[in-house]
């Protein structure tokens, strides 16, 4: 199982209760990093439906957030060689 680190700098296994709590009330574990914005579905949900988002959320690439993060470090490491290179100029050659 996957650890994540809470905002209050814990950590939680992220198993199938961590999921389930997380649905049905998203202020009961917010991680590190993301802003608690997730609406409750406490009543808004069947236990069925809980049991498959559960499974779908289990089911999805859990490196995505690190390869994303790890995309936009190159590329911001990239942008900062390049602007801080010198530029050259060299004097255009005008026939006449």
């Amino acid at each position: 199982m996957t650890k994540v680190q809470l905002t209050n700098g814990s950590y939680a296994r992220m198993d199938d209760a961590f999921l389930r709590d997380s649905i049905l009330n998203p202020t009961i574990h917010t991680t590190a990093g993301y802003a608690p914005i997730m609406p409750t579905y406490q009543g808004q949900i069947s236990k069925k439906g809980l049991i498959d988002k559960v499974e779908y959320i289990k089911q999805l690439n859990s490196n995505y957030r690190i390869q994303q993060t790890l995309n936009t470090s190159q590329m911001q490491s990239a942008v900062q060689t390049s602007t801080s290179a010198p530029a050259q100029h060299t004097a255009a050659t005008v026939p006449g």
